[in-house]
């Protein structure tokens, strides 16, 4: 009998313990008594929740009781939502959802309206007078029905008198309203939101962030106007640039070796020179730019003096901690890059065939059998070549490897899995028995499955 074969007989014996787990809150068991479901899920028609079906059997829905907020249909086989009643589709398999005697008579409750005709409801908030037609006679945009209809607090009329936007859409420079007054007069007449600005036509709101920042945001660029930019008091994350016309970042902006304010001040070299770096950061040589202290002899030139790659500077200093150097003593790469295939040093040296042969893996990783190559421990016997020597998938190896927790052996003992890959449809195993017939099928099955999700969850 194969490895898998063998797991899954193994666990055969704990399906009472799966019985006999109670649901969590507003679940209830499936007749197998392996699975729970959602009480909503019950006679809903939609799809069977249950792998027994039992979820939409006839006689239990017909006795079952709709939860919260669910009424039944007239077959009584099936519930739907409250809100779902008379609202112009058919949600309800006989069609009782919208009959058309049960409509005119129906309460469309607190937060919905009852179109002209009597039939349908929409919500009020976002379908009554809202520029779009929701009921099916369209009584719900005409003039005689929303001249007289107040807006929602959170909603403001246009000049129309018809339609109702939210207050968060005025100003915005996107006309929401159909005769385009909301970034208009009515832009005009109302505050902006928090953290926001009215730029100087007074006909759109910009957030407080972009003023001043060297690039136009209002269509007037009157948030980038020379006098208030003078008055301006940058965000604390920012300061001004020399001619206090612009904020700039403050703590990556200045002496980085890029210009961001438009007068240069910011890469001044008397200024640089008299500023200290921050904290992680080191001076290059010209004494004007700082460079992060991670960038210092890594090949790449950061300096605008090429000093970070001073070849004299670079054998004389020591890497940060995590790094190594390269035999050529002039260049830091992170340890986890030695011996891994790919060459990080220039002169190859991470690659030093002997070298490697003597360099111990971390305590997760494994070499390959030529003894130069270390590769996570996950990532042998898993259908991938890794390996340079592609000892990872060597079948003799891969028979003998054990398997980590949470995976199985495929029956030919090439490959592990995760155990809560079998009996999904999909083969992992170059063999399909993750996916055998005589494992998938009938309790057994629906078991498995259950079981899996269990063990991974503890």
């Amino acid at each position: 009998m194969g490895n898998l074969h063998f797991f899954v007989l193994l666990f055969i014996t704990a399906i009472t313990m799966i019985k006999a787990h109670s649901c969590g809150f507003g679940h209830i068991k499936c007749s197998d008594g392996l699975q729970c479901v959602h009480k909503s899920a019950l006679c809903d028609k939609e799809v069977t929740d249950c792998s027994d079906g039992s979820d939409e059997e006839e006689e239990m829905c017909k006795a079952h009781s709709c939860g919260d907020y669910f009424s039944k249909c007239s077959d009584g086989l099936q519930c739907v939502w409250e809100d779902f009643i008379c609202d112009g589709k058919e949600d309800c398999f006989d069609g009782s959802d919208e009959d058309v005697q049960m409509c005119k008579d129906f309460d469309c409750g607190k937060y919905r309206t009852k179109c002209q005709d009597g039939l349908q409801c929409i919500d009020t908030m976002k379908g009554l007078c809202d520029g779009e037609t929701n009921c099916n006679d369209g009584s719900d945009e005409t003039p005689d029905v929303c001249n007289d209809y107040k807006c929602p607090d959170l909603k403001v009329k246009c000049r129309d008198n018809i339609q109702c936007i939210f207050k968060r859409d005025l100003c915005d420079q996107y006309n929401t309203c159909n005769d385009g007054s909301d970034d208009e007069e009515l832009c005009k007449a109302s505050p902006c939101p928090q953290d926001q600005t009215k730029c100087g036509n007074g006909l759109q709101c910009v957030d407080m962030t972009f003023f001043c920042d060297g690039e136009e945001d209002c269509s007037d660029g009157s948030d980038e106007d020379e006098k208030m930019c003078k008055a301006f008091i940058c965000p604390d994350w920012r300061r001004k640039c020399a001619d206090g016309q612009q904020c700039v970042n403050k703590y990556d902006s200045f002496c980085n070796g890029h210009v961001q304010c438009d007068d240069k001040s910011d890469e001044d070299p008397d200024f640089c020179r008299a500023r200290e770096c921050r904290h992680g950061y080191m001076k290059c040589d010209d004494g004007i730019q700082c460079i992060h202290e991670l960038h210092l002899c890594d090949r790449h030139i950061h300096c605008n003096d090429k000093s970070d790659e001073d070849e004299d500077m670079c054998k004389a200093r020591e890497c940060k901690s995590s790094k190594v150097k390269c035999d050529d003593g002039i260049q830091c790469i992170y340890e986890s890059q030695l011996c891994n295939v790919y060459t990080d040093c220039v002169d190859k040296s991470d690659e030093d065939e002997d070298m490697c042969t003597d360099f111990t893996c971390t305590d997760k990783e494994r070499k390959c059998a030529d003894g130069l190559q270390c590769i996570a421990e996950h990532r042998f016997c898993d259908g991938y070549k890794d390996c340079t020597d592609r000892s990872d998938e060597d079948p003799d190896f891969c028979r003998a490897w054990e398997c980590e927790s949470g995976k199985v052996k495929c029956d030919d003992g090439m490959k592990c899995i995760y155990k809560s890959d079998i009996c999904d449809r999909y083969p992992e195993c170059n063999d399909k028995s993750d996916e055998d017939e005589d494992v998938c099928k009938g309790d057994l099955f629906l078991f498995y499955k259950r079981l899996a999700v269990l063990i991974e969850r503890r």
